[in-house]
């Protein structure tokens, strides 16, 4: 598979979540399914910033994506009544952010002084999966050439996050590395501008369906 293919496995997973989210939530198949997106797309986020010829404009793209797809993201989760927190765009910012400072900050001192308030931000914010989506992030990217190393460190970190939260579908999760190691290495289409497009566009979609219906 391409990276444009596990892409749209991906949005596609995301959007049948978000609809057992928005408007069946007492359907729990929808919820299980949608557990597949996040690991995909945070691979492809490891994937990106490993192949990426600007880093820092990888980055910069990033930022702006979160900043927009928030009031979207806040207006979906508004239906349940969950209290705001930031997107997963700031999930992947943050990660991004890290990854860049192990690689660019060559003195140890610079690290320290880069990872300190990237990880005291990851750590006292609000934000989508928390640390455990930054871990998934640089295990993926680490790990992504060594396939053995990669689904072992995948289901200690899947396990230990399903035992914290106490969330049942959450194990089904790991059912995202199948997709994974079929990755062929291969770009296929560029087509980014619409997969950053549809993350805010259907869950603003989603949320003026379910006011409708109310």
């Amino acid at each position: 598979m391409s990276s444009f293919s596990i892409k749209v496995f991906a949005a596609i997973t995301m959007l049948i979540d978000h609809i057992g989210f928005v408007l069946f939530p007492n359907i729990v198949m929808f919820r299980i399914i949608g557990r597949l997106a996040f690991p995909l797309f945070a691979f492809q986020i490891s994937i990106g910033f490993d192949k990426t010829k600007n880093r820092e404009k990888y980055i910069l793209r990033m930022l702006i994506f979160a900043i927009i797809s928030q009031i979207p993201f806040t207006l979906m989760n508004s239906i349940s009544g969950i209290p705001p927190k930031l997107n997963i765009g700031f999930t992947f910012l943050i990660s991004l952010l890290l990854l860049y400072s192990l690689e660019n900050v060559k003195p140890i001192l610079g690290k320290v002084l880069c990872l300190i308030p990237i990880l005291l931000t990851a750590y006292f914010l609000e934000y989508d999966y928390y640390i455990y989506g930054i871990i998934l992030v640089l295990l993926f990217y680490y790990s992504s050439k060594k396939t053995s190393l990669m689904v072992s460190l995948m289901f200690v970190t899947v396990s230990i996050y399903s035992l914290c939260k106490k969330n049942p579908v959450a194990p089904y999760t790991m059912f995202a590395i199948v997709p994974i190691l079929f990755y062929n290495g291969k770009k296929g289409p560029d087509l980014k501008w619409y997969f950053y497009a549809f993350y805010p566009l259907h869950m603003l979609i989603l949320y003026v369906i379910s006011i409708y219906l109310r």
